[in-house]
């Protein structure tokens, strides 16, 4: 049972709208791919894990892992979700939560990447599939630009 997952950002499902996103290695780490928003009105960016695979009646975290350049626009309001994938009803919304990655202040981590929390769970013995996480913003048609994403960490608190 694990402690803590990573999904990197070459397994994120990031909606792409044409030429919105690039994929890119940050400066001095050419074995890590990131996605760059270059310019895109839609904001979707999700993961997924097992939950079989972690420790049963644990709270978990989850936290997108990302940089901003100078610049950037469009991100103060964007929604947070996390929520087991059976839970998911056709047609109904889950209770997102707001974040900003602008105006909210995320924790800093190592050479300049930033985390901000998506949610989290508690994963039960009955809870055997997929975690879904999405950060995303849909409403506003307004042009985004500047956000890196390195991917999403979960991990118990």
């Amino acid at each position: 049972m694990s402690k803590s997952q990573w999904i990197p950002a070459q397994q994120l499902t990031i909606h792409k709208e044409k030429e919105g996103w690039i994929s890119t290695h940050p400066p001095g780490c050419k074995s890590t791919v990131v996605y760059e928003l270059r310019n895109a009105t839609l904001l979707d960016i999700g993961g997924k894990i097992d939950a079989k695979n972690l420790i049963k009646n644990k709270v978990y975290n989850a936290y997108l892992v990302f940089k901003l350049k100078e610049g950037s626009k469009g991100l103060e309001q964007a929604k947070a979700l996390v929520r087991f994938a059976v839970d998911v009803v056709q047609g109904v919304d889950h209770q997102a939560t707001d974040v900003s990655l602008v105006g909210q202040i995320p924790r800093q981590l190592n050479y300049g990447w930033k985390e901000i929390k998506l949610g989290d769970f508690q994963p039960d013995e009955e809870d055997k599939g997929l975690v879904e996480m999405r950060l995303f913003e849909k409403e506003t048609g307004k042009p985004k630009s500047g956000l890196i994403v390195k991917g999403i960490e979960v991990r118990t608190t």
